[in-house]
């Protein structure tokens, strides 16, 4: 009786290869997400509501537009039918 051993070479290139790919993958992904930049600007802005008193969202966005650079990209009439801010 004579065993072919083929098939259990073959299986264990197949786990090697995943496992080569599988690093490749993980090196690549920790490599791009590296080229984070140092400092992130978005969370050093600083918004000053002068006034206490009841505004719409749309309003909020206008005063954060003008204090900022960010700008908004919204349906216009999304925030139709919202409560008012406080």
């Amino acid at each position: 009786m004579k065993f072919k051993l083929t098939r259990v070479f073959f299986l264990s290139r197949k786990k090697l290869i995943m496992n080569i790919m599988r690093t490749f993958v993980f090196l690549f992904c920790a490599t791009v997400f590296g080229f984070v930049p140092g400092t992130i600007f978005s969370q050093k802005a600083k918004i000053v509501i002068e006034t206490d008193k009841t505004i719409t969202v749309d309003e909020v966005f206008e005063i954060i537009k003008n204090q900022t650079n960010y700008t908004f990209i919204y349906q216009e009439d999304l925030f139709k039918n919202t409560a008012k801010c406080i």
